[in-house]
């Protein structure tokens, strides 16, 4: 049972709708996370570069991919990715910016979504769509910034609070061939999440749970 597995429990819950839980809980990350007028936090190292959604050149870690594959099995299509991107993430397909995955077919079966700076609403709004449309059956999105827990809610009747989501306990780093490794700085608390059936939800729990804390939108109903 679903309900069995640790992590957010219904009676620890304020005794709310579901939908009124979604902003609860999205409130509550924002102060946990001291979110409201980020700013990216002061570094004295000489020449550090922190993270920015404003780029969309920040590659998913490859750390991170390996745990994305123990959940998935393999990834079918990556739909916002590069040739150099795929040199470690090994989708069988990709879209790059020219190929414009906005306007790609989405059809997995497995697909993987670093959306790139600046087009964050887009890519969720085509997630939802496609997913909801059975035009792939499983995918891992990689929230670049957790703040899209608050602000996706506006985009779409579906928030990504609908669905089962990781927030690691450290901030992530993404890579940017052009940035040295060891001056960039990450900025932002992140967020992963997962889209697919019912039966996999304890593989997404089992596979991210060493990484930080993962939610369970099932578990609520």
């Amino acid at each position: 049972m679903l309900s069995s597995l640790p992590g957010i429990r219904r009676d620890s819950l304020p005794e709310v709708a579901f939908d009124d839980f979604c902003r609860w809980i999205s409130t509550s990350l924002m102060e946990l996370f001291d979110f409201e007028g980020l700013e990216p936090a002061k570094d004295t190292s000489s020449g550090s570069v922190f993270h920015s959604a404003e780029s969309p050149e920040w590659y998913t870690p490859e750390w991170l991919i390996d745990l994305i594959r123990q959940t998935m099995g393999d990834i079918d299509l990556d739909v916002a990715s590069c040739e150099f991107a795929n040199q470690y993430v090994k989708a069988k397909r990709f879209y790059t910016e020219a190929d414009n995955g906005l306007i790609q077919p989405w059809d997995g079966p497995r697909i993987l979504c670093n959306p790139p700076g600046g087009l964050v609403k887009e890519f969720w709004i085509r997630w939802v769509t496609e997913y909801l449309a059975g035009h792939f059956k499983m995918g891992i999105w990689v929230g670049f910034n957790i703040q899209q827990l608050q602000t996706l809610q506006n985009i779409h009747t579906t928030s990504p609070l609908d669905f089962p989501f990781c927030i690691p306990n450290k901030r992530l780093k993404f890579y940017n061939p052009a940035i040295d490794e060891k001056k960039s700085r990450p900025a932002h608390a992140n967020y992963i999440l997962f889209s697919g059936p019912l039966r996999m939800y304890r593989t997404f729990h089992r596979v991210f749970t060493p990484i930080g804390k993962v939610v369970i939108p099932e578990l609520l109903s």
